[in-house]
């Protein structure tokens, strides 16, 4: 929230508390005055209209108002604790890109590294392949590091040492997104069955995002490829099962269920548990000097937003001790990212709202503040360099085309699910209609000079990468 204010914000949760046990209301009174003492510094440097308020307990009429469609019976009220509330974690992923690009930081996509350099027992770079152009080229470094999540291991096994190959466990986890299921400005946790544990109960939390609600999530452990990720119909159903066993008012439905959001954790083998909800909760940054015999490579595996800064610290501090650099110390807990460096975001927003750029539509303004943040303006250039680019993509969508244009100038998009799945969002909300990812599809080839089977095959692309996350059309009938 101190880096980039324009894509998050406070969040209040709802807890039902219950007769007796671990949900007393009592004991969750202790539990949000512990939340509260243990983040007191949680607001440090985040303006004042923004902060995290403390916790608080409700009544039952005021718990059963927030959470409409709640299992009355056993509600005694409600204990609500706040968090930050991150809206776009693929936007926050190209801010930190784009402020590391303004520091000096070359970056590139579509590069595979298919190959390492070695000197003997040294790595000295990697052999890199463009996946657009087939160009391949030697790319030289005193260190390299390897960050690429659940195929960390397989990335490893290119050195060409089988003893440094270890066969990769992991937990899926899985949420999903449905109609709205609470208050447009609460969230709400409930305690549930975790599938597979037959007497264990997790916490699941139902939040709201984009007009919709976010549940999960569900653990499994994945011991396959992860190329081989597949999201499994039962899965689903467990969560829809879950939601109205606690909120029958909810009547929800597999149908209800719009869009799949999944990913592969990597499994803490230091738990002896095959508990998936447990057995990933850690990060590692690996010394593969160390492990393995191998100088000059490390790998770091991470797996929250809310570590992920500290762990990238640790982990150059950690790179600058092995080459006897002297250690700098960071400022990335502390500089706004790109786009972030907004004083007072609230103020921001309604100047920006209030000065209509251009005659730009207001609710298209507060969309691209939250979105881009003060780096607003670089779009607002756009719609004023070609007025028609302030229209939406398609009638009905909140993403205008101007946007599109950013994407392909500004960063880095060269292809259609660039757009649709990674800069804009139009593709992780649910799906789209064909007539948004044409529109789009269009707009790129004529400014990227797509010809037809180019475009076609974007196309394609896009409809089976969201076939494979299972984002279902919104309505009966689309296409």
């Amino acid at each position: 929230m101190r880096l980039a204010p324009h894509l998050t914000e406070p969040l209040p949760f709802l807890v039902p508390t219950e007769p007796s046990g671990i949900q007393h209301k009592e004991v969750m009174r202790i539990a949000t005055t512990a939340y509260d003492v243990l983040s007191y510094g949680r607001n440090q440097g985040i303006e004042h209209s923004r902060h995290i308020p403390g916790g608080r307990i409700v009544s039952r009429g005021e718990c059963l108002r927030l959470a409409p469609g709640l299992n009355p019976e056993g509600v005694t009220g409600g204990a609500i604790w706040y968090d930050g509330f991150l809206s776009d974690p693929a936007r926050l992923c190209l801010e930190f890109i784009h402020s590391a690009v303004d520091r000096g930081v070359v970056a590139i996509n579509y590069l595979k590294a298919s190959a390492f350099l070695r000197e003997g027992s040294r790595v000295t770079g990697v052999v890199a392949e463009d996946m657009l152009t087939g160009g391949r080229y030697d790319v030289k470094g005193k260190v390299v590091l390897n960050c690429t999540g659940p195929w960390s291991e397989q990335t490893v096994k290119c050195l060409g040492q089988d003893d440094c190959y270890r066969p990769p466990r992991y937990v899926r986890s899985v949420d999903v997104v449905t109609r709205p299921l609470t208050l447009e400005n609460h969230g709400l946790a409930l305690m549930g069955p975790q599938d597979g544990a037959l007497g264990n109960t997790i916490r699941y939390f139902i939040a709201p995002w984009r007009g919709l609600s976010i549940i999960g999530s569900v653990d499994y452990m994945h011991d396959v490829d992860p190329d081989n990720f597949a999201i499994q119909p039962r899965e689903i159903e467990y969560i829809v099962d879950v939601v109205n066993s606690a909120m029958p008012g909810a009547k929800l439905t597999y149908d209800d269920v719009i869009a799949v959001q999944a990913g592969l954790i990597p499994h803490d083998d230091s738990n002896p548990m095959d508990d998936p909800y447990n057995a990933a909760r850690h990060y590692s940054i690996i010394d593969h000097s160390g492990r393995d015999g191998i100088e000059g490579m490390f790998s770091v595996v991470g797996i929250k937003y809310t570590t992920a800064r500290d762990i990238a610290e640790k982990t150059v501090d950690r790179i600058q001790t092995s080459l006897k650099h002297r250690r700098t110390p960071s400022v990335t807990s502390t500089t706004p990212l790109h786009g972030g460096g907004i004083d007072d975001f609230n103020e921001y927003l309604a100047r920006a709202t209030a000065s209509r750029h251009d005659g730009v539509d207001k609710n298209l303004t507060k969309s691209l503040v939250h979105n881009y943040g003060s780096a607003y303006i670089e779009v607002m250039e756009l719609i004023r360099e070609q007025p028609e680019w302030g229209e939406p993509v398609a009638e009905g969508s909140t993403v205008c085309r101007a946007q599109v244009v950013h994407a392909v100038r500004h960063e880095m998009a060269v292809k259609l699910c660039d757009v649709v799945l990674r800069r804009t969002g139009l593709g992780v909300e649910g799906y789209p209609g064909r007539d948004v990812i044409e529109a789009v599809a269009r707009l790129m080839a004529e400014y990227l000079e797509w010809d037809k089977p180019r475009l076609e095959a974007e196309i394609d692309e896009v409809e089976f990468e969201l076939n494979r996350f299972w984002v279902r059309p919104k309505s009966k009938g689309t296409q």
